[in-house]
């Protein structure tokens, strides 16, 4: 038997070490993970694969969400992706509001710390309904919906501390 062990270590062992590594490397290093849904229209699209790079803000410990490290912290703009306990869901959205902001929306106008955020039409999409979006100096697209709806206002709100608030 232990012959035969030796035998099947001999022979897979190669592939053995290639497959522990691509999981240690999965958890701790870079992953890659599907969009579910279509939040960040236009800019991903849902059932777009992502890398990601899990060792931006912090280094962990493998097969483990406990980090020894924290290397710095999300930024305004950046495109994030999380565990959502409300939808029992991975999401991935863009930061908008960062923690003790103030954030309001107005007419589909976001507002952050008093400033209304500027709209433009999108130049290489004309015709469409999509925007460029002036996150304080950081632009990007985004999905405009003309129409009112009851998600298209709500009151200031402030940040808590440690807490972000991203783009839906």
């Amino acid at each position: 038997m232990m012959q035969r062990f030796h035998l099947l270590w001999k022979e897979h062992r190669s592939l053995l070490l290639f497959l522990s590594l691509m999981v240690l490397f999965r958890s701790v290093i870079a992953d890659w993970n599907t969009v579910p849904t279509g939040s960040m229209k236009p800019t991903i699209l849902e059932g777009d694969r992502i890398l990601v790079n899990k060792m931006a803000y912090d280094i962990r410990i493998p097969f483990s969400h406990r980090s020894p490290l924290k290397r710095a912290d999300p930024a305004r703009g950046d495109s994030v992706i999380f565990n959502s306990a409300v939808v029992d869901k991975r999401l991935v959205e863009r930061v908008v509001g960062l923690p003790r902001d103030r954030v309001a929306m107005v007419d589909n106008h976001l507002w952050v710390n008093g400033r209304k955020l500027g709209y433009r039409d999108d130049p290489l999409n004309l015709g469409s309904s999509d925007k460029i979006e002036d996150l304080l100096g950081i632009e990007h697209r985004v999905c405009w919906l003309g129409t009112q709806t009851r998600l298209s206002s709500f009151r200031p709100l402030t940040v808590p501390p440690d807490h972000y608030l991203q783009r839906l």
